[in-house]
């Protein structure tokens, strides 16, 4: 339970009833913090279009496009980290949860 809980000593004491719950509270977690991820990273993509469609981003103009590509760092990398952080978890969590002895 490295990835989740860092309370080895106390993990170990709690029924599996409880691991199965706060395992679920986690995927639960991890699965909000995808979907936000994503949903994020749609907005920036469509609000990025409407710019280039209505003419307010125009890709000609350099100094307009260094700072749409600084904005996008900027949203992007936190929301790429995310996601694959969260895809990680939410493929370990289930194999956690199967591994307990009730479930």
């Amino acid at each position: 339970m490295d990835f989740q809980i860092r309370m080895e000593e106390d993990w170990s004491k709690l029924s599996d009833k409880i691991k199965k719950n706060v395992l679920d509270i986690n995927y639960t977690k991890y699965l909000q913090y995808q979907i936000t991820a994503v949903i994020v990273s749609i907005t920036f993509f469509v609000g990025i279009f409407v710019a280039f469609i209505t003419k307010q981003l125009n890709p000609d103009n350099i100094l307009q496009m260094s700072i749409a590509g600084f904005f996008s760092i900027i949203v992007l990398t936190p929301c790429a980290y995310y996601f694959l952080e969260s895809r990680k978890h939410l493929r370990i969590i289930p194999k956690e949860i199967k591994k307990l002895k009730d479930f």
